[in-house]
């Protein structure tokens, strides 16, 4: 739940600030590229409790996530407000 609404966070943040669909696909695409071919194998075994902190089911990722859509959430005054469209004259 809290990387499901983190992650629409982010997503929203970036597509309101570029204005494109695709920020977050590629945010979605790399997320899960660094995720299972970089961060999960640079990881060694540590016990019992590294299969609870890494990988997508682990805390680590959504503990990063719900960070980084604070973050985001800070800077939400950093998105221009729409202006209302002028009236039309007839």
């Amino acid at each position: 739940m809290i990387q499901v609404v983190g992650l629409s966070a982010i997503m929203l943040w970036l597509r309101l600030r570029s204005g494109s669909l695709w920020t977050g696909a590629l945010l979605a695409a790399s997320l899960n590229v660094f995720n299972d071919l970089v961060f999960v194998p640079l990881t060694a075994p540590r016990g019992w409790k590294t299969a609870y902190a890494i990988d997508s089911s682990g805390f680590t990722l959504p503990l990063v996530i719900a960070v980084t859509a604070l973050l985001f959430w800070l800077r939400r005054r950093d998105i221009a407000q729409p202006r209302a469209p002028a009236p039309i004259q007839l």
